[in-house]
């Protein structure tokens, strides 16, 4: 890594590095997240350069926090797609102490973030989400999961110009549209009435079809190609 010395590439394997300007949030977090067994995590600072970035974030689990406290609604779209680009699809990019009722979390879910903090969260709200976030959940509010899903299957159904859409069989549409709701594969398949094993085959089909290989990049992906 040629902003990193030369030697220590080997040694980053396995950690996980939180990237972010705010120190503190980022030492608090590596604290915690530590408490886990077999854990070790790198507070790295948000300046480091996008080719840094990219290699750590191939090599290792990281997640970057991004301040949008003083951010105005209308520009955090722009915001964290600029983030996003910069750090690559592989850093986990979670949008921090946003205000309840901005609505932002359409924007920033189509964006690319992988989950929203609010001002008001606990220390325990904020750890619980970022475990969440880098085993590669998304962290929105439930009810928004499943508003968004909702509408997005209720627009699939209508959507017929996407080839990647129409590849798609309805009950691969329908196990992409709960996804958001935080379901595990379990959960899916007894709301839908299949097996576990069938579960997992729709979805292997599903990732293969739009081109995707995890939960979440399959519900950014829905969140940008269902019509609004």
């Amino acid at each position: 890594m040629s902003g990193i010395a030369d030697g220590i590439a080997e040694n980053l394997r396995g950690k996980r590095f939180i990237v972010t300007p705010l120190r503190l949030y980022g030492e608090l977090l590596k604290g915690h997240l530590e408490s886990i067994p077999n854990t070790e995590c790198v507070v790295v600072s948000s300046t480091i350069s996008e080719e840094n970035i990219r290699e750590l974030s191939i090599e290792c689990d990281c997640v970057a926090l991004l301040d949008c406290s003083r951010t105005a609604v209308s520009e955090v779209p722009d915001t964290v797609s600029r983030q996003v680009e910069k750090f690559g699809s592989d850093c986990r990019l979670v949008v921090l102490d946003a205000e309840r009722g901005r609505n932002i979390e359409n924007d920033a879910l189509a964006a690319g973030a992988r989950g929203v903090f609010y001002e008001a969260d606990s220390p325990d709200t904020l750890l619980k989400g970022i475990k969440a976030v880098m085993a590669g959940e998304l962290w929105y509010p439930r009810r928004f999961l499943s508003d968004q899903i909702t509408s997005n299957r209720k627009r699939a159904k209508r959507f017929t110009s996407s080839p990647q859409l129409k590849n798609l069989t309805q009950r691969e549409l329908d196990i992409l549209t709960v996804l958001g709701t935080g379901m595990r594969n379990e959960e899916i398949a007894d709301k839908l009435n299949i097996s576990a094993h069938t579960v997992k085959a729709h979805l292997y089909n599903i990732y293969r079809k739009i081109g995707v290989n995890s939960r979440s990049q399959a519900l950014l992906w829905a969140s940008r190609n269902f019509p609004q």
